[in-house]
């Protein structure tokens, strides 16, 4: 039977800052007992909370780099040797760590605000990640202007949306820069195939032109 809304939430939960006091908070409700629209205000909490959290593994996995012997003189093997542990920690593949440790090192060095969002939970990681990734070939100017142009709305926009916009103010930071990519892409243009688990191909033209 389900269970009749009877409990009511502590006012300011959907404004409250993530942290040790929020957790506190949320780990006090019992779900199943308030009503359907105090549950939707739960959800965000908790979104926020998990952004923040994510944030402090990349601050942490940014740190082991910093541990490194020879950071200073062989700054490259020393991101290496973090990757490495940072595996072995987290039980990941060669390729996730490097992936994983490269966004860390990213927020860190190249987008601080983007960095602050996450952890202040008004972004969660999957926007975080779409908004690095759609700036990665920009100067670090360049990448900080158009995080601060999207900071504001980039809450209430899903992925796709976000990176089709970030797409078009990349192209307006640096026109230039924009028309080099478009033709040095369209140069490398190829054909592919990808496996099918049923036994099928799959053909993709990559890089062509619209």
């Amino acid at each position: 039977m389900r269970k009749q809304a009877t409990d009511a939430i502590p006012a300011g939960l959907d404004t409250m800052e993530p942290g040790p006091i929020l957790g506190a908070v949320l780990s006090s409700i019992d779900v199943t007992g308030v009503s359907g629209f105090d549950r939707i205000v739960v959800l965000r909490a908790h979104q926020r909370m998990a952004s923040h959290y994510a944030s402090r593994v990349y601050v942490d996995m940014a740190a082991v780099v910093e541990s490194m012997p020879g950071i200073d003189e062989r700054p490259q093997d020393a991101a290496e040797y973090a990757a490495a542990e940072i595996r072995a920690a987290l039980h990941l593949t060669r390729r996730a760590a490097d992936v994983e440790l490269s966004f860390a090192l990213d927020l860190r060095d190249r987008l601080p605000r983007l960095a602050g969002m996450l952890a202040t939970g008004e972004i969660d990681v999957r926007r975080a990640r779409t908004i690095e990734r759609e700036t990665v070939h920009l100067d670090d100017a360049g990448a900080a202007a158009v995080v601060d142009r999207i900071a504001d709305v980039a809450s209430g926009l899903t992925t796709g949306q976000l990176a089709a916009r970030i797409r078009r103010m990349c192209i307006e930071v640096d026109p230039a820069a924009a028309a080099k990519r478009y033709e040095r892409a369209v140069e490398d243009r190829r054909v592919s195939t990808e496996a099918n688990p049923t036994g099928t191909t799959n053909l993709m033209g990559l890089d062509l032109p619209p």
